[in-house]
């Protein structure tokens, strides 16, 4: 009897080791690999660098856990050449749990062609139930990603022009301003050849602007600050317009790309009045030389100017008049143009003209007098920077005894 339940015991054992073995044979047969799911993303790049992120999803489907072990992400060319690998930390993922891998890394693509990249995303899969029966599965990914469309798409820098006349001198008319490059794109770019002609609005050339070269970093607005001198002309325009043109580009891991940009500005020309004469003087003074003729006074008015600026101006549009002055009230008596006169910088200037006073305009003019108190001597006209249509008015007066004449 005891044989009989020994043997019995022994066959029940063995059928439930069977049973049991039968299950995990069956159970690690029909294990389904944890759904994955890889991309990259660059994050970065510079001229010799990129930063790649990389993200992994796992899902596990099974009734028990996984143990994700030696998980590495290797990147390489397609010949198989190394630019890195990252480890990235595993972990296990329960059963019906939804886990994600991240990792971030520094490559250095130095020298590289720019052909795609390829990865492999390698690791294994450990299971372990009970510490009966193991089983380690070998994940193999390979993903393949191309960065050189990131250069091609460059985004090109928006330019903006601002500038104002500052000052006018010897020099001509000084601009300032500055131009503002905002780089939009996620790397650094340069821009060169950078040059801006100045023009009027009907086209004439004033002069030009001379940028060096410079680097804009990613996502950066930088300011370039800027003079320029310019014709005396450039008062006779209605607009003063600025056009400039460059050339931007990005050098990345030995792969270039140059797109042309151009941008525009315009600015009213300012009125000369507020630059001249600020802290100068000029100094203006009227001679009268009289001579008795047959027909009347002969009067030879002089006009001398010392220009103290370093300005060219001229003299324009001069009429001189001479008219009797007595109790207060003036009467013309002769009226005359004075011919245009250049003042040259800092230097002084002389201009004569020459006027009759007949005798009975002289009588009339003294009221009940026979002469008049004073002859008053009235010049007016403009001073203008030559070649332009910007004119500063001028009226001087003097008076003069006329009894040492007549």
């Amino acid at each position: 009897m005891k044989k009989n339940i020994v043997t019995m015991s022994i066959i029940l054992i063995i059928l439930i080791n069977i049973i049991i073995g039968s299950f995990f044979i069956y159970t690690l047969n029909a294990i389904e690999i944890p759904k994955i799911n890889a991309s990259i993303e660059i994050v970065d790049i510079t001229e010799n660098d990129v930063v790649i992120k990389t993200k992994i999803n796992m899902i596990n489907t099974n009734f028990f856990s996984f143990i994700i072990d030696n998980l590495s992400i290797n990147i390489k060319t397609p010949n198989g050449k190394n630019l890195g690998t990252i480890h990235v930390n595993g972990g296990v993922i329960k059963t019906n749990e939804n886990k994600t891998f991240l990792s971030e890394s520094t490559v250095s693509l130095k020298d590289y062609d720019f052909s795609p990249i390829k990865i492999d995303i390698t690791g294994s899969i450990a299971i372990d139930i009970l510490g009966l029966f193991k089983k380690n599965i070998p994940i193999l990914i390979q993903v393949t990603a191309s960065i050189d469309t990131i250069i091609e798409n460059m985004n090109p820098p928006e330019i903006m022009i601002s500038s104002h006349v500052v000052d006018v001198n010897y020099k001509g008319v000084i601009l300032a301003g500055n131009i503002s490059i905002n780089n939009k794109n996620n790397f650094k770019i340069y821009i060169k050849d950078l040059s801006s002609i100045i023009s009027d609005d009907k086209g004439s050339e004033l002069g030009k602007v001379i940028i060096p070269d410079s680097y804009i970093n990613s996502n950066e607005l930088k300011k370039i600050p800027f003079y320029a001198n310019i014709t005396y002309e450039s008062l006779g325009s209605n607009k003063i317009i600025l056009s400039l043109h460059a050339l931007a580009g990005a050098s990345i891991a030995g792969l270039n790309k140059t797109i042309n940009v151009s941008a525009i500005a315009e600015m009213d020309v300012p009125d000369i009045k507020q630059f001249l004469f600020l802290n100068e003087i000029m100094d203006i003074s009227i001679s009268g030389d009289f001579n008795i003729r047959i027909n009347g006074v002969e009067t030879i008015v002089g006009l001398k100017i010392y220009n103290p600026t370093k300005i060219p101006f001229e003299a324009i549009n001069l009429v001189c008049s001479i008219s009797g002055s007595t109790d207060n009230k003036s009467i013309l008596i002769a009226e005359g143009p004075m011919n245009p006169c250049d003042l040259s910088s800092q230097k002084e200037s002389c201009i004569k003209t020459t006027l009759l006073m007949k005798y009975m305009d002289i009588i009339k003019s003294g009221g009940n007098k026979l002469i008049p108190d004073w002859y008053l001597i009235s010049i007016v006209g403009d001073f203008s920077i030559k070649n332009t249509n910007q004119t500063i008015p001028i009226s001087i007066n003097a008076y003069i005894d006329p009894n040492p004449f007549i």
